[in-house]
């Protein structure tokens, strides 16, 4: 699929001298005081830079960089980066907003710190292209240590937007400690950062996520790129250098929105908008403030409903259809929202984002931690009041690009049953196995749940993905034919949608889904929530009678288990099934890795599988299934 550029449509790419000067630069043009951090902010910036004085913060060793290669783990090393990463922009603040000196030796220690770390990039990107750009090679350890950083990750370029908001707010207490502090943040933002971003020899290696080859991106592309332009904005001085970095920023980012479809689907799933389409807003936001308001994209539709898709996919409080690599927790960023809706005149994303904030403005630890998206905490400690105001849920929704429906029986979140049903297809950016998985919710609790994502390692992005069972179809609100789980690839998609708007009844044909093997003639399955009763219908034809297995994902044993009847009953709804199925439960693996957390996500010490399977083989029947 490739949609519209919506940069080239607006003539964007030819800049003539419309990027503002650095002396000229001002943060939050949108805004009527600009860039101001509130008072409210600053008791509870200081109270959490007071609890890291003293702190002494561990080396980051060549061993535990190693061991992504050698064991797969990724997370000791990188819980020491983050840890510096997120304690120096407390203190930067801090020591912004207080200016005593309590905070500067200890701001300075860190700054020092990260800018001696050979690499800012991560072990599970620290690799190489070589040839074709799907070619690479992990590397066991950084080569770049005697030159420019030939490749730029999400995190290289997070660590630079991060020292570009310590050195906008604090250059002049680093001046006054001493000038080769600013000297070598600024040589070190240059040799990692803004050199090899302009430099077209490094391009190959960064090619996946810029773009430049007319391949597809994710959310590489606007996370990375966000955080390139807020060092360009806040620290490159050179004009030439300025307008460089945003000529060749634009043309990348414009990949991002053209593989959208108009309706503004996220494929990468809800978790993956906020660092994918919510950077894209950074972006826009950037260039917006380097250009004074000349590069404005906001009111076109498509930004529009990029923003207002994850509001749709809100089941309750925390809880959303939490498709693909999405944990079962998520709340999207509000104060975000919520501008977004003012920018582009979304009542409805507008109202959300107020309605969560409720005429206050967040704890600042909710946003000041964000070391991944600093130009979010600039914003935050600039957030102006939203009002109060209510937010009413749709009670219908229909995602056409991504073939996901929603109904819910009340405007209330908390209230009633909620039912979506969600298609799709295999090789979307990190999905699961899960096309015609099945969601629903009774009073904000799950019913039927999707697991979610766990703890990434090695195997999360290897040949050995589909050993995690949370990624697994078997895993999730769907059937398995005659053995067969869902397939992958180009072909295995659901199709033939159809979404009636005034039920809400949605159906879609999954015969592609599954392999040959299965035996499948044809498999369509459909959801509706009419009446205050769930139906989920799934009829089958297969080649020749067979074995058919439904699944379903819950997070506690059926409170009432089958026994004469075939029923059971979960958070005190009725489940009704074909009484040609038995039914067996079981409690899930918690002891891989990558799924040990996932039941503490939803708040339980155990996640269970209930398997409904056919007690004779069959060749063709409809099995109906309700909720009540």
């Amino acid at each position: 699929m490739m949609g519209r550029k919506i940069f080239a449509e607006k003539d964007y790419y030819v800049l003539d001298n419309k990027v503002v000067p650095y002396e000229q630069f001002q943060l939050c043009v949108d805004q009527k005081d600009g860039f101001t951090i509130r008072d409210e902010f600053i008791p509870q910036i200081i109270e959490l830079a007071e609890a890291l004085l003293g702190k002494e913060y561990p080396i980051l060793k060549a061993s535990e960089y190693r061991n992504f290669v050698r064991n797969g783990n990724r997370d000791i090393y990188q819980g020491k980066y983050y840890m510096r990463r997120e304690d120096i922009l407390i203190l930067a603040v801090a020591e912004a907003v207080e200016r005593k000196g309590r905070f500067t030796d200890q701001l300075v220690d860190l700054l020092w710190m990260i800018l001696e770390e050979t690499t800012w990039i991560i072990p599970a990107h620290n690799f190489m292209f070589r040839g074709k750009e799907d070619v690479r090679t992990v590397l066991e350890f950084p080569v770049n240590y005697s030159q420019d950083e030939y490749f730029i990750d999400l995190f290289s370029a997070a660590t630079a937007g991060n020292l570009a908001v310590v050195y906008y707010l604090c250059k002049d207490i680093l001046d006054e400690v001493n000038p080769v502090l600013n000297q070598r943040l600024l040589y070190e933002l240059e040799r990692r950062i803004i050199r090899p971003f302009l430099t077209p020899a490094f391009h190959q290696q960064m090619v996946n996520w810029s773009g430049v080859a007319g391949n597809k991106v994710v959310n590489w592309n606007p996370w990375i790129i966000s955080n390139i332009l807020l060092v360009c904005a806040l620290t490159v001085k050179d004009y030439y250098t300025r307008e460089a970095v945003v000529r060749t920023a634009i043309p990348m980012l414009d990949r991002f929105p053209s593989f959208y479809a108009p309706a503004g689907g996220c494929e990468e799933g809800p978790s993956y908008w906020g660092v994918g389409v919510g950077s894209f807003f950074d972006a826009l936001q950037i260039l917006y403030d380097m250009t004074d308001g000349y590069i404005n994209l906001f009111q076109d539709p498509l930004v529009k409903n990029m923003g207002e898709y994850v509001v749709k996919l809100i089941v309750h409080g925390d809880r959303v259809l939490n498709y693909g690599d999405c944990p079962a927790k998520l709340e999207p960023d509000y104060l975000l929202l919520y501008r977004w809706g003012i920018m582009s005149e979304s009542k409805y994303m507008e109202s959300f984002g107020a309605s969560k904030l409720q005429g206050e403005l967040p704890p600042a630890e909710q946003f000041i931690h964000n070391f991944f998206n600093p130009h979010r905490l600039l914003r935050g400690l600039a957030a102006e009041k939203a009002p109060k105001t209510e937010f009413a849920a749709p009670m219908k929704f229909w995602q056409e690009d991504l073939g996901i429906a929603g109904t819910r029986e009340y405007e209330e979140t908390g209230r009633g049953l909620y039912l979506a049903i969600k298609g799709g297809y295999s090789m979307a950016s990190h999905s699961h196995r899960d096309l015609g998985n099945i969601y629903v919710f009774s009073d904000g609790k799950p019913i039927f749940l999707d697991a979610g994502k766990g703890s990434y390692t090695r195997r999360s992005f290897s040949a050995e993905r589909q050993k995690i069972w949370s990624v697994r179809s078997d895993y999730h609100n769907v059937i398995t034919v005659n053995g067969m789980v869902q397939g992958i690839g180009p072909d295995c998609r659901a199709k033939d949608y159809v979404y009636d708007t005034e039920s809400g009844k949605c159906s879609m044909n999954l015969t592609d889904v599954y392999p040959e093997q299965a035996g499948i003639e044809t498999y369509a399955r459909s959801a509706v929530l009419k009446d205050h009763v769930i139906t989920i219908e799934d009829h089958i034809v297969l080649k020749e009678p067979g074995e058919v297995q439904f699944h379903f994902i819950c997070d506690s044993r059926p409170e009432q288990e089958p026994g004469e009847g075939s029923f059971f009953v979960l958070h005190g709804r009725r489940v009704d099934f074909d009484e040609g199925l038995s039914y067996t439960c079981e409690v899930l693996d918690k002891t891989l890795p990558e799924t040990k957390i996932i039941p503490g996500l939803w708040d339980v010490e155990d996640l269970y599988r209930i398997t409904l399977k056919n007690k004779m083989p069959v060749k063709t029947h409809t099995y109906i299934l309700t909720i009540r």
